[in-house]
């Protein structure tokens, strides 16, 4: 009886703390941008962030393909900015999907999954950039990998 009581009283601790937690969180919108490329000159940000026209064109270059979606997105940094997460050089299929951005009271934490597929005969250098309007913008930024080692 005992450890029935121990458990509910943990299961309810568990559930006012998530109650909180997403009571101090929200949901924020973003875009995904498409058709960039990863510099091979560029070494890949220690922060997420990028604020500037400049810095981004220093890490990304545009990849314009034939067909309707093929100019890469437009990103205005006077009003937005871009996070971007850059994965190491693979040459197993990765694709990074974005799953969520939620701002918390000091920071925005970007969950994105990663999902493996077939090894290749070349290499690639995955990113995964999206963008964000600046009313939005915190010093902070936590990116959270789902799914690492799934193929």
């Amino acid at each position: 009886m005992e450890k029935i009581k121990t458990i509910t009283l943990s299961a309810c601790a568990f559930l006012a703390l998530a109650i909180i937690s997403s009571c101090s969180s929200a949901h924020v919108p973003y875009k995904e941008a498409r058709n960039y490329f990863f510099s091979n000159k560029a070494v890949a940000p220690d922060n997420p962030k990028i604020v500037s026209r400049s810095h981004f064109d220093h890490l990304f270059g545009m990849a314009t393909t034939m067909g309707e979606n093929g100019r890469p997105t437009d990103i205005d940094f006077t009003r937005q900015f871009v996070i971007a997460v850059v994965d190491s050089v693979t040459d197993i299929n990765t694709e990074l999907k974005p799953v969520s951005l939620v701002k918390g009271s000091s920071a925005l934490t970007f969950t994105y999954e990663r999902k493996l597929g077939a090894k290749m005969s070349w290499s690639m250098r995955p990113i995964l950039l999206i963008v964000v309007d600046k009313k939005y913008d915190t010093e902070e930024i936590n990116t959270i990998k789902l799914n690492p080692l799934t193929r």
